[in-house]
Formats: structure tokens, C-alpha cells, sequence
């Protein structure tokens, strides 16, 4: 009994913490996306999501099988983001995840 409910407040508090984290990154990204408040809501509800689903696979599995189960969470997640975001959202989202430019302030002389 007592195992099953240390067992549960981990699990619990994990998923507190995996929430803390999609949210944190979601609101980094808020005013990048300009995100509505509507937006915001369902991109922290789906990067939970993820982040849930990322966080159970096993350390076991090799590194080509976990790229692969990685890849289809991954797509799983794009999917569900494009039912939210504009197309100039995913763009961005697309460039800012994939450090596809610097995040550094631009000089202008």
C-alpha cells in the first residue's frame, strides 16, 4: 500500500514537472508565434503531450529504434500543431526549434 502511493506522488510530480516544462517553452515561445491565449492553452496541452510520451521511452532501446519511435511522436506532435498554428506559425516555430537562425540581436549602423 504504502509503495503503491510513493509510486503514485512520483508519478504525479513528474507530471507536474513535465506541465512546468511545455509551459515554460510555450510561453518562450508566445510572443515569437503570437500566440492567442486560445493558442497558448492548446500548444502547452500538446506539448505535454509529447514531452509525456518522449519521457516514457525506455533508455534501453537502441539508438536507431529510439530515433525512429522519436520521429513518430515527433510527426504526432506536428500534426496536432497544425490544426492550431497558421502556416507562418509552424514556419517559425520550424526555425526557431531547429536553430535554424541565431537568436542574437541584429546590429543595424
Amino acid at each position: 500500500m504504502l509503495l503503491s502511493i510513493i509510486i503514485h506522488i512520483s508519478c504525479t510530480s513528474q507530471n507536474k514537472t513535465i506541465h512546468q516544462e511545455a509551459q515554460a517553452k510555450v510561453n518562450e515561445l508566445r510572443p515569437l508565434l503570437s500566440l492567442s491565449e486560445s493558442q497558448t492553452i492548446k500548444f502547452i496541452r500538446i506539448e505535454t503531450n509529447y514531452l509525456k510520451e518522449i519521457k516514457k521511452l525506455p533508455n534501453s532501446v537502441e539508438l536507431f529504434e529510439y530515433n525512429i519511435h522519436t520521429k513518430k511522436i515527433k510527426e504526432k506532435r506536428n500534426s496536432s500543431l497544425k490544426t492550431i498554428l497558421s502556416h507562418e506559425q509552424l514556419l517559425r516555430l520550424d526555425v526557431i526549434e531547429n536553430n535554424r537562425i541565431n537568436q542574437i540581436p541584429i546590429r543595424v549602423q
